[in-house]
């Protein structure tokens, strides 16, 4: 008899998927985070971010991206630094273990902003 294989939990639940910036403008998207996700984030009690799909991040940039981790793909928010061409995506103010990547191995979905930054955003 065959054993269903299970992979073992990472504890942090998946980021639902992007839904248009409300000023429609290209490239930006809203993220609604679990309040869980959010923690991680370093986002406090904020639970909806925007994210701006065109900038390349800077070390200290808080990022939208997919990896593959525990043997599948997922998407997070975390704190981004780039060093010698390895990532590390970390949580802030928290002493969870930083994720490390070879930069080929992150996927960079897109750059958190605050909503002001929006160029489609009326005055």
């Amino acid at each position: 008899m065959a054993h269903k294989m299970t992979r073992p939990s990472t504890g942090a639940p998946p980021i639902s998927q992007a839904r248009p910036c409300p000023q429609n403008t290209a490239n930006h998207v809203i993220l609604d985070l679990s309040e869980d996700e959010a923690r991680l984030a370093g986002l406090g009690a904020s639970r909806v971010v925007h994210v701006d799909r065109s900038r390349q991040p800077t070390t200290g940039d808080r990022v939208w991206v997919e990896l593959v981790r525990h043997g599948s793909t997922q998407r997070l928010v975390r704190s981004y630094a780039l060093d010698g061409g390895w990532v590390t995506l970390s949580t802030p103010g928290s002493s969870a273990a930083a994720i490390m990547r070879r930069r080929a191995e992150v996927l960079v979905l897109g750059v958190v902003t605050d909503t002001a930054d929006c160029p489609g955003r009326a005055a």
